[in-house]
């Protein structure tokens, strides 16, 4: 280092060191990722700041929350956001849904890739502390998940080196890290900093720093006049106790208070002492280089910190007045993550239970389930006896998927507990019975849980969980009962009238289904942004299903794709089976035989990935149904031969009823009728119709005409004619004496993908596409978005968006899901080249 180049000590912050042999050094370096890593009291925090301070950066101080994935993707983003410019983020979107579910690393990672798309390429993301994500694991894998996604420049200071940050990496170029060795001072560098302090230089003192920047840094400050003997770190001890013992009296009766709170402000202050002496503490702090003043915010340093607290006396009434002061203060702008860092500094349980009660729901509804486990076990450790912590237990056991105990904590709580949280116990019980497929026990604590209601608001959640157990009714009057007292309450909100909606859908299985669908259609221009993601992907995936029911496919092609998407969007992996197999049966409807198939391993597989018994009974029962439908009833039986278990009663229905009907194709009566006998319990309309299509095809084979008509009329009353269709094609003799019947209604829609037409007008216009256009209809066919055709035919998304505008001007169609459908019905009569497996093609 040459002599030209002196330590600076700016006007207004002669307490900071700057570092120019050190800025220099990461001037020269061509790493996107930097990293600063080194005990506390190397300087790493100002060093980001220094050379950070004529480039655009976006900064994230990192505190024990962000070990909360949640948290630090919050994080992330609010700060990325002011770098990009992006006026709505796609993560904070999906944290602050409302619907609490937890967080994968990967799902959130995908989100913030996708938004950092437009991070300028000469901006830095600066992550302080990241020894705090290191300790998480999952969050140290957000962030490596982050940058193998982006280009994202990352500069992070931390006392531990990041798990993905291997020795390879490092040779291949991938970060380049600044240890202690080169942070630590050399002799020129710490002799300028005592020299600026009018400091008395020390070779003692030079030797025994050994090059620590704290140590200098706080022997700058200190009056003490004589080194010990001692290590860097004892030195550090013996110079701030001597600085603190000649502060003034008001310091050193308020920093051990303030060091309580995060970071220092006029508000903090006057939480800890007097109002008028608020500045005035904050002013002397400064001054005397206690606390440093970074971009507005000024906080201790950790050494420093660390020192402060120590002095603190846990059973003193002022401290543990402080305490509480603060959390109440932190409390008031829902400042958790700062309330919780005063609770850790000091035990003290009061103030604790304080803010887990009151920010026990916000953290749930964002999905920062780590966060609240964190609180819980510092509630435990300081013996706080309450049965709220019970129920909050039972609410993270649930979303860890392990309902039967979060069900049994529930209901101990319920019982046991303070009169006040049993509605919510009950209410958790109702909804884990109801996510293990027990329907009975999901009605029956949801009864409970209206028994000991305190309001209406209370009353309306619990009759709407009743009604999620529908299948559980085994009257028809008794579901219509539960759905009147539903609609009783007056809708506070985009949600709820979305949740009469699905009820009257729910109700419509059993009853007026096409009215049902008729009225919720106007909803479907609803958005994720009006109403909870988890709420819409339910009634949209209703619509779907009810629509296929119904016989109108096209419709509930479009609408499952519409699902799918909004699910993947929002990444509710577990709606995502649900709206494959709802796509399945479209096309299957559509005699689409082969997509259906491809659908259906894709929806077998999602459903494996997340243990979802419902779905894969779901596709095996529609698998069946596609077998029956390709003249395969024997390997139809076989598909739905065993018993199964921890499904809804629906699904068993359908499931069982399905069963009957491949045994009635199969030409095995008496095993069909033994099937049929068990069914009459089953009130559901979609298993009442299948019951009908199997006698349909029972009377057939039996020659009796009016038997197969009346069964006709009856599916017809119903309005549900998927099954006859099924039933239809899986059964010649049915197929034969349907022929000479005139029924309208039956099938006018339904039966149009099973009677070819002719496309000529169609196939022309398809044979005028490009072969590029011919490329992006294959992908709109599979349901593709603009960017993922973009990124599977390596284009631009502007570019597929104008091949996908051609394409419909083309065909003649409106929408991207016309035209899908009118490939896919061309593709099965193999009028294009580029056809896919046809409709009769049974593997």
């Amino acid at each position: 280092m040459g002599e030209e180049e002196q330590i600076e000590v700016p006007l207004g912050r002669r307490h900071i060191v700057e570092r120019p042999r050190l800025t220099r050094l990461l001037d020269e370096t061509s790493a996107r990722v930097i990293m600063l890593v080194a005990p506390a009291g190397y300087g790493k925090t100002t060093l980001a700041r220094q050379w950070l301070a004529n480039r655009r950066f976006a900064w994230f101080a990192a505190t024990s929350a962000a070990g909360d994935v949640a948290a630090l993707a919050a994080g992330i983003a609010e700060a990325v956001s002011k770098v990009a410019g992006n006026r709505s983020s796609s993560v904070l979107n999906r944290l602050s849904g409302g619907f609490g579910l937890p967080h994968e690393p990967s799902e959130l990672a995908e989100l913030q890739i996708e938004e950092l798309s437009s991070w300028p390429t000469d901006a830095w993301l600066a992550i302080d502390e990241y020894e705090w994500l290191v300790a998480s694991g999952a969050a140290d894998e957000y962030v490596r998940l982050l940058l193998e996604g982006s280009t994202l420049n990352l500069l992070l200071t931390s006392r531990a080196r990041p798990t993905w940050a291997t020795a390879r990496k490092r040779l291949y170029g991938d970060f380049a890290l600044v240890d202690r060795t080169l942070l630590k001072m050399d002799s020129l560098e710490a002799r300028q900093v005592l020299e600026k302090a009018n400091r008395p230089i020390s070779d003692t003192l030079l030797e025994r720093a050994a090059g620590w920047p704290a140590v200098l840094g706080l022997a700058a400050l200190s009056p003490a006049e004589h080194i010990s003997d001692a290590i860097p770190e004892t030195l550090f001890e013996y110079l701030a106790e001597e600085l603190f013992n000649k502060s003034s009296r008001l310091l050193r009766d308020t920093l051990p208070l303030l060091a309580l709170a995060p970071r220092v402000s006029p508000q903090v202050a006057a939480a800890v002492c007097q109002q008028s002496e608020a500045e005035p503490v904050i002013h002397q702090a400064v001054e005397a280089g206690y606390v440093t003043d970074s971009d507005g915010a000024p906080s201790f340093h950790p050494l420093l910190k660390s020192f402060l607290l120590a002095k603190l006396n846990p059973t003193d009434e002022r401290a543990l007045g402080a305490s509480a002061n603060l959390i109440s203060l932190f409390l008031q702008s829902c400042a958790w993550d700062d309330a919780f860092h005063v609770a850790q500094n000091l035990a003290n349980p009061q103030p604790l239970l304080q803010l887990i009660e009151t920010g026990y729901e916000p953290l749930l509804r964002s999905g920062r389930t780590a966060t609240l486990s964190e609180w819980l076990d510092t509630a435990r450790r300081q013996e706080i006896g309450t049965s709220l912590l019970d129920l909050i237990e039972a609410e993270l056991l649930a979303r860890e998927g392990r309902m039967r105990l979060a069900e049994r904590m529930a209901l101990y709580v319920a019982h046991n507990g303070e009169p006040s949280i049993r509605f919510r116990a009950l209410c958790i019980a109702g909804r884990t019975a109801h996510l293990d497929n027990r329907e009975s026990d999901c009605r029956h604590h949801f009864r409970a849980a209206e028994a000991v209601a305190h309001d209406e608001h209370e009353r309306h959640e619990a009759t709407w969980g009743a009604l999620l157990s529908a299948s559980a009714f085994r009257a028809d009057d008794q579901l219509q009962v539960e759905l009147a007292a539903f609609l009783e309450y007056e809708p506070r909100g985009p949600d709820d009238v979305v949740r009469a909606c699905i009820a009257r859908l729910i109700a419509g299985v059993s009853g007026d289904l096409a009215n049902a669908v008729q009225d919720a259609l106007p909803l479907m221009r609803l958005r994720s942004s009006d109403v909870d993601p988890v709420i819409l992907t339910s009634f949209r995936h209703a619509v779907a299903r009810s629509l296929m029911l119904l016989g109108r496919y096209e419709e509930a092609l479009e609408v499952a794709n519409d699902t799918l998407a909004l699910a993947e969007a929002t990444r509710l992996a577990f709606v995502v089976p649900h709206a494959l197999v709802s796509r399945a049966g479209a096309l299957l409807g559509l005699g689409l035989y082969g997509d259906a198939r491809t659908t259906l391993a894709e929806a077998e597989e999602r459903a494996s990935n997340i243990g979802d018994q419902h779905n894969l009974v779901d596709v095996r029962t529609v698998r069946a149904k596609l077998a029956i439908s390709t003249g395969e009833p024997d390997r139809a039986t076989t598909l739905t031969d065993d018993e199964v278990f921890g499904v809804t009663d629906g699904m068993l229905g359908d499931y069982r009823a399905t069963n009957a009907l491949a045994l009635a194709c199969a030409g095995r009566t008496p095993e069909a009728e033994r099937i049929l006998a068990t069914l009459d319990a089953f009130r559901l309309q979609e298993v009442r119709s299948l019951i009908s299509a199997t006698r349909a095809v029972l009377a057939a084979r039996a020659g009796d005409r009016d038997a197969v008509n009346r069964e006709l009329l009856s599916v017809k009353a119903s309005g549900v004619v998927d099954p006859i269709l099924i039933a239809k094609r899986g059964s010649a003799e049915l197929s034969e004496v349907m022929e000479d019947l005139t029924l309208p209604g039956i099938g006018a829609g339904a039966m149009m993908a099973n009677h070819p037409s002719s496309f000529a007008n169609e196939a022309h216009a398809l044979a005028s596409l490009t072969k590029r256009e011919l490329e992006v209809l294959a992908l709109l066919r599979l349901g593709n978005t603009n960017r993922e055709i973009a990124a599977k035919l390596v284009i631009e998304e502007v570019t597929a968006k104008v091949h996908v505008s051609h394409i419909l001007r083309k065909l003649g169609v409106r929408s991207r899901t016309e035209a899908a459908v009118l490939a896919m019905k061309l593709a099965s009569e193999g009028a294009t080249p580029q056809a896919t497996t046809s409709r009769h093609d049974s593997r």
